[in-house]
């Protein structure tokens, strides 16, 4: 397959050439880590926030999921093994391993205290604190923002949904009970489907890009590699699909205003993507990333938005390179939709 043929696909399987996007995008969720931001994406589908909750999931970030997948959503996200709860660790998994402590045992400890604690709406503070008291102390460090030592921010979020919490989004964070939890996993079950749903959104797709979405690696994920997936070459690039998914989807059009963290954007290859570095560095910041400026498939450009003035939303676009009139149109369009979104009465766009 040609880059184009990819761009295509994925463009029509994440529903904005119009249709509605494939089930594989709500099966993976939709990340909220800017607050509203979810909301946007949906919006961009023609999709609504609604039957949606938020659940700390996908490498501990933020998602709003349909609640009738939570129970076969955390036991499909449990660590594969030993190798693989230190990887999603990150540097709290260095520690651990360095240490000899075990990284599958931190994360069930810590999901069977956050079940313990939350027994009603408790604010993600009392939730830390009391977590803290509950494990063991390897698994806490001393913090000087919070000038306390509590669990390891990483660990928390990797533990929370196990141990049966959603969260209202809102700031500040507040955790209540899923009703009729079925109790920590003891063991990963159903990953291959996650792998399948990410191949199907993102494909083609390697065993390194399906890893890095789960917050793991390659080498970590194969043991949940699905059978059935036809190897297909992406400019060169050895790459799988699910077998009998359709490629051949029309050329991209139409123009979006895509938030920061859109499943559009969580494609583990980037550079497929966004082929320029510098686009690449504008897009993805380490902080305060903007939202991308989508083109007939192709990222065009990065946005903000910002309150100007009571009820006015001011949308910042800056292009990567000269936008025509027809585009321009488009994106005043599009600014209204966000504005609607984000309950503003009014709007400009700003080049």
């Amino acid at each position: 397959m040609k880059r184009a043929e990819v761009i295509a696909y994925r463009y029509a399987m994440h529903g904005l050439g119009g249709d509605l996007p494939s089930d594989a995008l709500l099966a993976l969720g939709v990340q909220d880590s800017n607050v509203g931001s979810a909301a946007l994406a949906l919006s961009a589908r023609g999709l609504a926030p609604s039957r949606l909750v938020t659940v700390w999931s996908f490498r501990g970030a933020p998602h709003l999921h349909r609640s009738a997948d939570l129970a076969a959503l955390s036991p499909a996200l449990w660590p594969l093994s030993e190798a693989d709860a230190l990887s999603r660790l990150g540097s709290l998994g260095t520690a651990l391993k360095k240490a000899g402590r075990s990284g599958v045992t931190a994360i069930a400890e810590t999901a069977a205290a956050v079940r313990d604690v939350v027994t009603g709406p408790t604010a993600k503070g009392d939730l830390s604190a009391a977590v803290t008291s509950r494990i063991d102390a390897a698994y806490s460090f001393w913090c000087r923002g919070c000038g306390a030592t509590h669990v390891h921010d990483q660990l928390l979020r990797m533990a929370a949904f196990h141990g049966g919490v959603r969260n209202d989004g809102a700031a500040p964070v507040t955790f209540m009970p899923i009703p009729k939890w079925r109790g920590v996993p003891s063991s990963a079950k159903g990953t291959d489907r996650l792998v399948t749903a990410y191949l199907t959104l993102h494909g083609p797709a390697t065993p390194g890009d399906a890893g890095g979405f789960l917050g793991t690696t390659a080498a970590n994920v194969r043991p949940a590699w699905p059978d059935g997936l036809t190897e297909v070459s992406v400019d060169g690039r050895a790459s799988w699909l699910p077998a009998g998914v359709t490629t051949g989807a029309p050329r991209p059009n139409g123009v979006r205003l895509l938030p920061p963290s859109d499943p559009y954007l969580q494609m583990r290859d980037r550079e497929l993507l966004v082929p320029d570095a510098a686009h690449r560095k504008a897009l993805w910041t380490i902080l305060a990333s903007p939202g991308a400026v989508v083109v007939g498939g192709e990222v065009a450009g990065t946005w903000r938005a910002k309150q100007a003035g009571k009820g006015r939303l001011a949308v910042s676009v800056t292009a990567f390179a000269s936008l025509g009139p027809k585009v321009r149109a488009a994106l005043d369009d599009e600014a209204a939709r966000v504005a609607a979104v984000r309950g503003a009465a009014s709007y400009e766009v700003r080049h």
